[in-house]
């Protein structure tokens, strides 16, 4: 961001790159998800830097983000994205010294004031993301040095003091996913990448997640949806379904979700309606779907 502050705010969402030695496979369903209800409810539509499927090397990363216009970034992943963040959040810094910078994810969420405490990152998004972001962008784009108290589920830097860390009060969990989620932001991504590179090998295999939280009490498990299984309408999952049979023809889904079996009545609904499915591993073909 260069010379004075624009009217309407411009917002990056990086995609961190994970697992190189292998190919780019699943879609990063939590940033694309922020970014279509970033452009639905704040009618900002957000740059998607997917560095994963790109593949882009850290001069080329560089070389975008130095030419990229935005008042705001967005960061999130896995946890072994943690030093690429940290590197990432430097250099937006030192090419764009006013722009906040927002993490999440699993890379952030467990112990929020370490990614503080040792990156440019600003504020952490510590649950659910999609009403808090709603909340941070619209208070942002009143003034990136407006202040965040009232703004539940964050964590941030009062001050822009790595020292001082302020926690706000955790935001309850989303309990009804069509009303309050949408579909990821599809058309912003590179999609043709991640159809080329099954999950499981089947054609052109596309996760999805239809769900979220596990009932179970695993000690071994970090488990940050929550004990309360909550998911999509079987209604909203076939019509995502056949938007995604139709838009990229896709032969294969696998569902990424914790437990998607967890309650038996939902699943039964979902594999009786009129659609003919074949279970393989964890997704299946579907057929019938035009």
């Amino acid at each position: 961001m260069k010379g004075e502050r624009k009217a309407e705010m411009d917002v990056l969402i990086i995609n961190p790159p994970i697992g190189l030695s292998d190919k780019p496979r699943n879609i990063p369903h939590g940033l694309a998800i922020l970014a279509n209800i970033i452009r639905s409810r704040l009618d900002i539509t957000p740059t998607f830097l997917d560095i994963n499927a790109y593949r882009y090397s850290e001069k080329e990363t560089e070389r975008i983000i130095e030419n990229t216009d935005f008042d705001v970034v967005l960061m999130g992943g896995l946890t072994p994205t943690y030093s690429t963040i940290i590197k990432l959040s430097e250099f937006i810094k030192s090419v764009h010294p006013d722009v906040k910078i927002i993490a999440g994810g699993y890379v952030a969420m467990p112990i929020p004031e370490v990614l503080l405490k040792n990156s440019e990152v600003a504020i952490i998004c510590t649950g659910e993301g999609e009403i808090t972001i709603v909340e941070l962008l619209s208070r942002l784009e009143r003034s990136l040095n407006v202040q965040f108290n009232g703004i539940a589920g964050i964590c941030y830097k009062k001050n822009n003091a790595k020292n001082k860390i302020v926690f706000t009060q955790s935001r309850p969990l989303i309990q009804n996913l069509d009303e309050q989620s949408v579909l990821s932001a599809y058309d912003l991504l590179p999609v043709d990448i991640y159809l080329s590179n099954p999950v499981v090998g089947i054609g052109r295999d596309i996760d999805f997640i239809a769900s979220r939280g596990c009932p179970y009490q695993c000690t071994f498990c970090y488990q940050p949806w929550g004990q309360k299984f909550r998911w999509h309408s079987v209604n909203f999952i076939i019509k995502s379904l056949i938007f995604l049979k139709k838009k990229y023809n896709i032969d294969f889904i696998s569902f990424q979700d914790d437990e998607f079996m967890a309650r038996k009545s939902r699943y039964m609904s979902f594999v009786k309606k009129e659609i003919v499915f074949y279970p393989i591993y964890y997704g299946h073909v579907l057929e019938g779907l035009m």
